[in-house]
């Protein structure tokens, strides 16, 4: 049993790191091509990026993962032709939204309005491949997910370099590189979607309201999580600008290794997770709390590690005007320690289809991190920050679990108190 999630997780974890190696590759390149106010409005592209996602097809790739559990007693194709439907006519929506209200987004994120529908774009290409890598995941395949996402991502990185430092093109450089790269994959992956008969050209008003029920409720999490993440860069640009959120950018990318490694393993979890939870065997729940424990304590000792290396390796990897990016590296890879925790913690509101409680519960937790972002900011600068950033995802940690140990119970104390038992 342990042995199938593992090797699910040996895979998932190369094939994330591989793709994530790639961006950060570019970041000694872009580092040196571009100032620290350019690299921070790429960064704010991020951010932007980041939001526009869940809002482009209401999240409803996560309903395809979920009912593709229950394929053989359903029209699943259809399905999934249904949920296109949903992105098509929300990418319309979002984007009238970007050009309506351009004006008012630069003026909060300094990011250029004529920009703004390369960020819905971006979305828009990104949801065609996100369904077909639910489904992959769904099907416990590892090696052509891996490969899929690695070759989006070095198609990316080449067009990049190319636009950037070939071309001079500056951040907008790889703005374009990406567009091109995920415009590319969207295409393969409805193209394979087709092919392999999970998607026909149909709509039908009960899937799509079961996609909708399914996705909908995860939109205040989403912008809530968005919230959680994107906070910290938003008070930054406002409160001391451009230029030092560029610092504060590069050190945050550094410490995402701790969110490739979290997230890697949540991708090989879930499948494995859902089956056993299927079984409703006691034995069964309690190795899953272990296994979650046992996680628990791994993913710290790694943010220990990343927090130590941090003052040696960042300064080699960034460029002279970047210097001071390792300060953030601690307690940015310390929110994200907490993060896989919480997704831990989340995935039984995904099992038993009770999204909306994980919405509130985020929401709860991203009110928190406007208020510590504003309070630390004012009181240590960038540095309060990551710090407002980890505090607030411990804290989103702590109220998932609470609320999933009450939605689905688990022997979390048995557990624990057994193990404690075992060590004394």
């Amino acid at each position: 049993m342990l042995k199938s999630l593992l090797g699910g997780s040996s895979l998932y974890l190369v094939a994330n790191v591989t793709n994530a190696a790639i961006p950060f590759l570019l970041l000694p390149i872009l580092t040196r091509e571009l100032t620290t106010a350019e690299y921070g409005i790429y960064a704010m592209y991020q951010v932007l990026v980041w939001l526009a996602t869940p809002l482009v097809g209401i999240s409803t790739h996560s309903a395809v993962a979920r009912r593709y559990i229950d394929r053989d007693e359903m029209d699943f194709p259809r399905f999934v032709g249904s949920v296109f439907v949903i992105a098509a006519v929300s990418l319309a929506v979002v984007m009238a939204g970007v050009i309506v209200f351009g004006d008012a987004i630069f003026k909060v994120t300094d990011f250029p309005g004529r920009w703004l529908p390369a960020v819905v774009g971006v979305a828009a290409f990104q949801f065609s491949l996100l369904v077909l890598l639910s489904i992959w995941r769904m099907q416990n395949r590892p090696a052509i997910y891996g490969v899929t996402l690695v070759a989006r991502t070095a198609l990316y990185f080449g067009l990049s370099i190319v636009f950037v430092v070939a071309l001079a093109w500056g951040w907008q450089g790889v703005v374009v590189g990406q567009l091109i790269a995920f415009a590319t994959f969207a295409v393969v992956a409805f193209v394979v979607l087709v092919r392999a008969g999970l998607l026909v050209p149909s709509f039908s008003w009960p899937d799509a309201k079961t996609a909708i029920a399914f996705g909908a409720p995860l939109i205040p999490h989403a912008v809530a999580s968005w919230v959680l993440f994107a906070t910290d860069r938003l008070f930054i640009t406002n409160m001391i600008g451009t230029a030092e959120l560029g610092i504060y950018a590069a050190g945050y990318q550094i410490a995402n290794v701790v969110g490739v490694l979290q997230n890697s393993f949540n991708q090989a979890w879930v499948p494995w997770f859902y089956a056993r939870l299927r079984e409703g065997d006691s034995d069964v729940d309690r190795s899953v709390v272990r296994i979650t424990y046992a996680y628990f304590v791994a993913l710290l000792a790694v943010v220990g590690v990343v927090t130590l290396l941090a003052p040696v390796v960042v300064p080699w990897i960034v460029g002279p005007d970047f210097a001071g990016a390792e300060q953030f590296v601690g307690w940015i890879a310390l929110g994200f320690g907490f993060n896989g925790m919480y997704k831990m913690a989340s995935n039984y509101f995904f099992y038993v289809e009770r999204t909306v409680f994980l919405g509130a519960s985020t929401v709860l937790a991203a009110i928190l991190n406007v208020f510590l972002n504003w309070a630390l900011i004012r009181a240590n600068g960038s540095l309060g920050a990551a710090q407002a950033t980890a505090a607030s995802l411990f804290v989103s940690f702590l109220i998932v679990w609470a609320v999933a140990a009450r939605i689905h119970r688990m022997p979390w104390r048995a557990a624990l108190l057994r193990s404690t038992e075992k060590v004394g």
